[in-house]
């Protein structure tokens, strides 16, 4: 089953400029988009984990703010332990569990305050939050194969109403350090054998005079796949029977030149497409 895309992605616009929704005319295969993975290992085994931002969905503060964790601005309060209580593990849907080296309370931490992804002004008012305690468990992270199940360091901090989570894996294991810019408007499936990647999208009408078509546009490294999609309109004239604008969840299917394998699937704009099973890792 393809993984579903977001209702709120409904509301993306899709323009003819945005690299990350379908477009008109005739298009060239996204090249540019495999550059930043040209030194990605997808043939290593287990692969890097692709971590998507951690964002600590659900947490709150006592003092009403949230821009501390999206600066950075942790202290601590107490001495974390530098040992590693390894090895670690991740799960992914499907049960494919992974083994991967462990990460020390004090490595995590400092992995924690490098996904800082605000800077400026607004982080000079911010007040530290001091962490207080640090234990490991079992927490979700959002990865380019699904969502994981992996083994964590929790994070406790002053004036914080839930702890903060980041993997008890090894910053080795991580690709870049957790920083993977997700794709807002696609996800995509992947066949048994690898080699055909159903690509799913925000687009317009699906049936009736007003559909539009879509075709995918590819191109492939030994790193990464880059999907573009091509759009070709259905009627648009004014009038009594004019179309209107409408979204719906659309999906190009694409022959790979080789089965996907562990290798990276990105848009045109290079944002990281989740992928639903069989994963490869």
């Amino acid at each position: 089953m393809r993984p579903l895309i977001a209702a709120g992605l409904l509301l993306v616009i899709i323009g003819c400029g945005n690299l990350e929704g379908p477009r008109t005319g005739t298009i060239s295969p996204p090249t540019d988009a495999l550059t930043r993975w040209q030194d990605f290992p997808s043939d290593q085994v287990p692969r890097p984990i692709v971590l998507f931002e951690t964002d600590w969905p659900g947490q709150s503060f006592d003092t009403g703010s949230n821009i501390e964790p999206l600066c950075g601005d942790f202290t601590l309060g107490i001495q974390l332990p530098s040992e590693r209580l390894g090895p670690s593990s991740a799960t992914w849907p499907g049960g494919v569990s992974v083994s991967y080296p462990a990460s020390s309370a004090a490595e995590a931490y400092a992995a924690m305050k490098g996904m800082s992804r605000t800077t400026g002004v607004i982080c000079s008012a911010s007040v530290p939050l001091t962490v207080t305690a640090a234990h490991t468990g079992i927490a979700g992270f959002a990865t380019d194969r699904g969502k994981a199940q992996m083994s964590a360091w929790f994070f406790t901090a002053t004036g914080a109403q839930a702890d903060f989570v980041y993997p008890a894996i090894a910053t080795s294991s991580i690709w870049a350090g957790g920083l993977a810019r997700t794709s807002l408007a696609s996800a995509a499936s992947v066949s048994v054998d690898g080699r055909l990647l159903t690509f799913d999208f925000v687009g317009g009408p699906s049936d009736g005079q007003c559909a539009q078509s879509y075709s995918g546009v590819v191109a492939e490294s030994s790193h990464a796949v880059a999907i573009a999609v091509q759009s070709s309109p259905g009627r648009v004239e004014a009038g009594p029977n004019a179309c209107y604008s409408e979204t719906a969840i659309r999906s190009v299917t694409i022959q790979l030149a080789s089965a996907l394998g562990g290798r990276v699937v990105v848009d045109a704009s290079g944002g990281v497409v989740t992928v639903s099973t069989p994963p490869v890792l």
